[in-house]
């Protein structure tokens, strides 16, 4: 009798010990699958805890925000001009879109192209290529330039026109940002002052063309299309050097046509 009792007892203990819960491929214990569960989850709540303080320091820390920007290949507009315009003071650096910096940035008259490059932590790069000023246009005392495409751009901090070759506009028509002026006339004035290196300075009319003084005070009149101009500036050096026409007054000297023309006064 105490011997069957015994087997019971022991039989009761062994049933425990091998009483098991399946998860996941594995034979757990029942402690120790809640043990397990626990864990995974509180493993889970502390990934998500450690990802919203990441996330928290990424977006409040300086780390990633603009620190730094250097700017490139400007000489007509400050780089703070530039700066001002982009708007990345102090910027979260992964919303920053370049092409949207890049087109405030074009904006700039002065500005021809400009290429924007992010590099982590803080830093940008933003390197500009800017208009060529060719010349400078006068109307009535009021400067401006004038870029390789005919393109005005209003002369003051950012366009300096010193040292350009000057067209006066003797017709006085005024002039906006962005009009354009005739290739043509720019091309012929930019010509003209390389064959006569003593020009500084030529008139422009839209009835007699380009316009040179000579030394003697005489208006000598050329064609902004003329595609023989080197060819007509000989004929106003000969002319020049005629004693006969030398000791007349002359009006003017028109060298528009093939035949050159001249009015005494």
């Amino acid at each position: 009798m105490r011997l069957t009792r015994r087997k019971k007892r022991r039989r009761k203990r062994r049933s425990r010990k091998d009483t098991a819960m399946a998860w996941g491929g594995l034979t757990l214990a029942p402690r120790a699958a809640l043990g397990f569960l626990m864990g995974t989850k509180l493993m889970g709540l502390l990934f998500l805890l450690a990802l919203g303080w990441l996330t928290f320091q990424l977006f409040t820390s300086e780390w990633f925000h603009v620190q730094e920007v250097a700017v490139y290949g400007n000489l007509l507009v400050p780089a703070e001009t530039i700066y001002e315009k982009s708007g990345l003071g102090g910027r979260f650096v992964f919303v920053i879109r370049p092409g949207t910096v890049e087109a405030a940035i074009a904006q700039i008259p002065q500005v021809k192209d400009v290429q924007v490059i992010i590099v982590l932590p803080s830093r940008v790069y933003i390197e500009v290529q800017e208009v060529q000023l060719v010349a400078a246009w006068d109307v009535g005392g009021a400067r401006y330039g004038v870029d390789e495409e005919g393109r005005v751009l209003p002369a003051g901090e950012t366009v300096q026109v010193e040292g350009l070759l000057v067209i006066e506009d003797m017709d006085g028509v005024s002039l906006q940002p962005d009009d354009r002026i005739d290739m043509a006339i720019i091309r012929t004035a930019l010509e003209l002052g390389e064959l006569l290196s003593e020009v500084s300075r030529l008139g422009y009319s839209r009835v007699t063309g380009l316009i040179y003084t000579t030394a003697q005070g005489w208006p000598v009149y050329f064609d902004p299309g003329e595609r023989d101009l080197a060819w007509k500036v000989g004929v106003l050096r000969a002319l020049l050097r005629d004693p006969e026409m030398m000791g007349r007054s002359v009006e003017f000297i028109d060298l528009r046509f093939r035949r050159p023309y001249y009015r005494a006064g």
